[in-house]
């Protein structure tokens, strides 16, 4: 009969808690991929972090008899960052805004030419 208890490294935590810990890991591991995929011209790292916190239980006589764990599994993307827009400032009374030139995304005070419909 095999034994209930694990010893814990890398292998035993994928089958923890019915294996949800490493259904997180997973997750996180898409994430990350989809992100490189989607955003290939962005060199910055990503990151995975897995951090097993413990937390000792200590009877009375001042042993400490097992430990509470938790794990905490993190990621870490690039914030996205578009190519930059030229903006003017507007001021309506006491209120300020921005604008921008949908035709001219590189200079708000580009004009544009209106050829109209026949051209």
């Amino acid at each position: 009969m095999a034994s209930s208890l694990h010893e814990v490294d890398f292998g035993s935590l994928a089958i923890l808690d019915a294996g949800s810990v490493n259904a997180e890991l997973k997750s996180r591991l898409s994430l990350v991929s989809k992100d490189c995929q989607e955003r290939p011209g962005d060199a910055k790292a990503r990151t995975v972090t897995v951090e097993i916190i413990f937390e000792p239980v200590v009877d009375q006589n001042g042993y400490t008899t097992d430990v509470k764990t938790r794990l905490a599994i993190k990621s870490k993307l690039p914030a996205y960052e578009s190519k930059p827009y030229s903006m003017g400032m507007r001021r309506r009374g006491n209120q300020a805004t921005f604008v921008f030139n949908e035709n001219s995304l590189g200079d708000v005070s580009q004009g544009t030419l209106d050829l109209g419909d026949d051209e």
